[in-house]
């Protein structure tokens, strides 16, 4: 144990680490070592500003399918999932199916939009008063002035949620988290690099592992040599970082509670935002196949730890929901 501690000051001291100063979170020391082993610069987290008015969608169906078919011949609900069988219906939903509605300024095909959104609108504007929604941190359709309509068209059984660059705190706690782990880590072989916008699950949960375990060897450390960690002021900030986190999560008995609440905050901060609770996750596709979920509150507090770490991973900076079915009310 003694030996094993005494690599950790040494580690923690020595030049690689960058550790300009006992205060520095281990978070920093993670980010920086990152920056260093990538020359790549970071994607642009920028989105265009995308509101348009309901106006825009009405002239650019009007001019698309024209004002014959400016409402569907069906009826259709929100809240279901849905196939469109009528082949006029099913027609002009194809060719709405692509098309983007313009920014603020005009701006036309943005990256602040994706298929469907209009597609969808039009599908329901007859029966249901919906808006433009779409910002940073919004759904894309606001029907009824509260309830969110996010629109996706992804293939597989993967549903991507959006960036969540703006959930400070909760990255905080993940990034101290994985700085630890990759202080300590020591698995064979050549491991795949994860940071709080690259992880799934079990890694996840691999880290916190790390950080339990240096957790009960501290406090061996400190039970039987307490003036001595007194001194060491990396010790003591490890010890500090690592109550920060579990004080977080809410004290976690174990790791895999400890990832299992990670990963449920995050999801929870994300799907409150966007498209907020009793809203609709919309998977869409060209052909009128259209896949609704609801985003219930209930269902989520509902998961185990072990079904958000097999559930929730992030790519890219953007959080996504492994077989959606589980976490969300498919109607």
């Amino acid at each position: 144990m003694d030996f094993r501690l005494t690599k950790i000051y040494e580690a923690l001291l020595s030049g690689n680490m960058e550790y300009k100063s006992p205060h520095d979170s281990l978070s920093q020391v993670y980010e920086a070592s990152r920056v260093k082993s990538s020359n790549k610069p970071a994607p642009s987290t920028v989105k265009p500003s995308v509101v348009a008015a309901a106006s825009d969608y009405d002239k650019i169906i009007i001019d698309t399918i024209g004002k014959s078919n400016f409402y569907p011949k069906q009826k259709y609900k929100i809240g279901k999932s849905i196939n469109i069988n009528d082949p006029l219906d099913q027609q002009n939903f194809r060719r709405l199916f692509s098309l983007k509605p313009p920014t603020q300024k005009g701006e036309q095909n943005t990256g602040g939009s994706g298929k469907g959104e209009i597609a969808l609108y039009w599908l329901f504007h007859q029966n249901y008063k919906i808006v433009d929604n779409r910002d940073s941190d919004k759904a894309d359709l606001l029907v009824g002035g509260n309830i969110g309509m996010e629109v996706k068209s992804l293939p597989g059984n993967s549903l991507k949620l959006g960036k969540f660059k703006n959930q400070t705190e909760n990255r905080t706690i993940l990034s101290l988290a994985l700085g630890i782990f990759a202080l300590f880590k020591c698995l064979p072989g050549k491991v795949r690099p994860i940071s709080v916008d690259v992880f799934n699950g079990s890694e996840i949960q691999q880290a916190f592992g790390v950080v339990w375990e240096l957790d009960k060897l501290l406090a061996a450390f400190a039970k039987n040599y307490p003036n001595v960690v007194a001194t060491l002021r990396p010790i003591v900030t490890l010890q500090d970082q690592i109550q920060t986190i579990k004080k977080a999560l809410g004290n976690p008995k174990t790791a895999e509670q400890a990832a299992g609440r990670m990963l449920k905050l995050l999801l929870k901060t994300k799907l409150e935002r966007k498209p907020g609770w009793n809203g609709y996750y919309y998977n869409v596709f060209s052909s009128g196949q259209i896949t609704c979920y609801k985003v219930d509150e209930t269902v989520i507090n509902g998961l185990t730890d072990q079904q958000f770490i097999t559930g929730v991973s992030a790519t890219s900076g953007e959080l996504q929901v492994n077989n959606p079915s589980i976490f969300y009310v498919k109607s």
